[in-house]
């Protein structure tokens, strides 16, 4: 298994990097999910001055969300520069809760939990129930389709898309996608938290994949096939990629950013939606996910990620 440093020797110039950001952003957000998306979107609400609820499904998730988020902000500050001052001031605007009431007056709702359709149907019945009849609820997954959450709720108009990318305070994009249903008010709402975040943003039809994923993780899934044929070692795909085609991230290197899960999750909402050959996930890729090497989130996936190293980076 091959080692890899971590990304935060990757950096850009960008406002976005002071955690002393001006916003006039006065609405309030809250994020149901607390996993590393979820507290990827609060750190980067938070550095332009957002507060924000981080809602946990569990008292359990609560209890480790706390130390996690934590973690999180001392590898941004590291990257950032920011002093133990800022990394305070920053967790003071983000407060992670299982109560309900801490939610309910949000007026835009951030869904960032995981799950299968169903899972997500159950949540957004429950969210329906529980937030005011003007709060938008936006999914940040690109796997499930938002008409169909929409259709779970009594508000299919305020349901939409909200497609961030990992590291959510490192990449710029957002793809903010519109159901069947969706206003243009909605839209209208999104983009305004996005401008506020100091996004790029793009508009995508509800569509497995949307626009970056349905291209990206095929290209993902060919890496993988390229690699389990021998026809190029891990370190030399990547570095292929990185210089011929002059992408930042190698795409093994990536998947393990994006959770090799997740990748697997996308292929197989891709071919099952086209039932096309092109979208079905390799067999290896499978073997990694059954094998719980998942990428940097667990410390493994086609690269070995350790402690030891990200002091080094």
């Amino acid at each position: 298994m091959i080692r890899k440093r971590d990304y935060k020797t990757m950096t850009r110039e960008t406002s976005t990097q002071s955690s002393t950001a001006t916003t006039h952003y006065d609405k309030k957000v809250a994020i149901v999910g607390a996993g590393s998306m979820g507290r990827s979107i609060a750190i980067c609400l938070a550095m332009h001055h957002i507060p924000t609820v981080i809602q946990a499904r569990s008292l359990d998730r609560q209890k480790r969300a706390i130390p996690l988020l934590e973690q999180s902000l001392v590898e941004c500050g590291e990257l950032f520069g920011w002093s133990d001052a800022e990394r305070q001031e920053l967790l003071s605007r983000i407060k992670v809760t299982v109560d309900n009431a801490d939610i309910v007056s949000a007026n835009l709702v951030i869904e960032a939990s995981s799950g299968s359709l169903e899972e997500h149907k159950e949540l957004y019945r429950d969210l329906d129930a529980v937030l005011s009849e003007e709060t938008i609820i936006a999914s940040i997954t690109s796997s499930i389709s938002i008409t169909e959450l929409g259709n779970a709720t009594q508000r299919p108009s305020l349901v939409a898309g909200m497609h961030f990318f990992n590291p959510v305070p490192l990449i710029d994009l957002v793809e903010i996608v519109s159901s069947q249903h969706t206003s243009q008010e909605t839209l209208e709402q999104i983009q305004e938290l996005c401008d506020a975040m100091g996004k790029e943003t793009v508009y995508v039809e509800d569509s497995p994949g949307y626009i970056v994923n349905r291209m990206l993780i095929p290209m993902i899934n060919e890496a993988i096939t390229e690699l389990a044929q021998g026809i190029g070692s891990i370190e030399d795909i990547d570095r292929a990629m990185r210089i011929g085609a002059s992408h930042p991230m190698g795409p093994l290197e990536l998947a393990d950013w994006i959770g090799l899960d997740t990748c697997l999750e996308i292929l197989e909402g891709l071919f099952a939606e086209f039932m096309d050959s092109k979208y079905r996930p390799h067999p290896l890729l499978r073997r990694k996910v059954r094998a719980g090497q998942l990428g940097r989130k667990v410390g493994v996936g086609f690269y070995r990620y350790t402690p030891e190293e990200e002091e080094e980076s």
